[in-house]
Formats: C-alpha cells, structure tokens, sequence
C-alpha cells in the first residue's frame, strides 16, 4: 500500500490570478509487501480569486512513474496552515471538501491521469485577516498494485 503526504500553498484574493502549477511529491519511503519504496506524483492547479463565500475547484493529475498500474483508493485534503497571522487554518476560514472523483482510480504505468476535483470553499464569514492569504493543503492518499 502507498500512502503519500502531500503540501501545495494556495494563494487566495480576488485581486490575486494564481495561474502557477503546484507540483507534490510524497517525500516519505513506503513500502509494499516485498518493501520496495513508491511514491506519487500529484499536481494541482492552484484557483484564481479565492474569497469569502466562494467555492474553487483544485484539479489534480496524478502521476504513475512505475512500470506496473497504480490502483488510487483514496484522495483527501486538509488545510494545515495560511500565510496571515489573523488567518487560522480551521474550517471557518477555508474548508477542503471531499474529493469528487470515483475511486480506485486507475493509473496506467509510467502514465498520468487527469483526476478529478478536491473543492475548496471559503465560508461567507472567513476572517477578514484571510483577504489575499496562501493556505498550505495537505494532499493524502493511497494506493495499490493494480491487479490484472
């Protein structure tokens, strides 16, 4: 099984177009039944104007750098930290929904899929201080050796 630990900053505002891609790399050594070492590729387009009461669609590509099949079970996001001392990490401010994609997803070897969707909303009543903040997201999931 992989399990990646993933970051990407998200910068928000609506006078602030983020049109730079954000690339993650698991930088943690996990190991399969034989204990060999996986990693997975996730990149992110980061969302032009993020602010209070608006929703934002991170679209993710995840890449297969083995020459056998990625089965992903799972994909999750949560926020962990933003750039403005006002702005806390937590759900009143910024929330990353479920990811809305079917899972498994299959990953063909030495390929990339275009996945789906993690949405992210900033509620009506986001702290003021979070106006043209950079929220760090914590990309998660895992994944098998697809079977044939």
């Amino acid at each position: 099984m992989i399990t990646t630990a993933l970051a990407a900053s998200i910068a928000g505002g609506p006078a602030e177009p983020a049109t730079d891609t954000i690339e993650l790399a698991s930088r943690e050594r996990v190991h399969d039944r034989r204990s060999e070492p996986f990693a997975i590729t996730v990149k992110g387009r980061p969302m032009k104007h993020l602010y209070p009461g608006i929703t934002r669609e991170l679209q993710l590509t995840l890449r297969n750098p083995y020459d056998f099949a990625l089965s992903v079970k799972s994909l999750r996001a949560e926020v962990v930290s933003s750039s403005k001392r006002g702005c806390k990490p937590v759900p009143a401010n910024l929330v990353a929904q479920s990811y809305t994609g079917k899972l498994p997803l299959l990953i063909p070897p030495r390929s990339r899929t275009d996945a789906k969707t993690i949405p992210l909303a900033m509620p009506p009543g986001a702290a003021q201080a979070c106006s043209g903040a950079t929220f760090t997201i914590q990309l998660r999931g895992t994944a098998t050796k697809a079977h044939r």
